[in-house]
């Protein structure tokens, strides 16, 4: 490769860094209007529960009960804004396969009737997501616990 091709290399990648810088502003998400407990998706793939924002990012609780025996809370972890790909809606809607019986049930700690509360695949967080609380992969955060009694409140009313 001689010198001029190796410049018009080094050109093209630069205008290929450009245009990704580009992409990624393209790609942030307005968080102005996302209320607490609402869900988003990172660009890791994860799901998760929207707290609040200041500067130094977002604030979301991830995996598990966060709160400690005296009402403090030690789980929360800011993200930046332009991991978020995706916000839901803040009123996810009950699935159409939703059995209040059973998550009552998995409210009160029985991970094990969570399977048969609804299908997984009616939500947006997808079968893998429960799957893995299930298993013991991961737990069922807050957030998760909040949705699923909103569920069984609108499904009783």
């Amino acid at each position: 490769m001689n010198y001029e091709q190796l410049e018009n290399k080094i050109q093209e990648l630069q205008k290929e860094v450009e245009r990704l810088k580009q992409e990624e502003k393209a790609e942030q998400i307005d968080l102005s209007t996302c209320i607490a407990g609402q869900l988003v998706q990172l660009r890791n793939g994860k799901f998760e529960y929207y707290e609040y924002k200041d500067e130094a990012g977002f604030y979301v609780i991830s995996g598990g009960d966060p709160f400690n025996q005296d009402g403090s809370c030690d789980v929360k972890y800011t993200e930046p804004q332009y991991d978020v790909v995706k916000v839901f809606p803040a009123e996810i809607p009950v699935p159409d396969s939703f059995n209040a019986s059973y998550a009552k049930k998995v409210l009160n700690g029985d991970i094990s009737c969570l399977g048969n509360s609804f299908s997984f695949a009616d939500t947006p967080q997808g079968v893998q997501y429960w799957r893995d609380i299930v298993t013991g992969k991961t737990n069922l955060s807050f957030g998760d616990m909040i949705l699923i009694q909103k569920w069984i409140i609108q499904t009783q009313s």
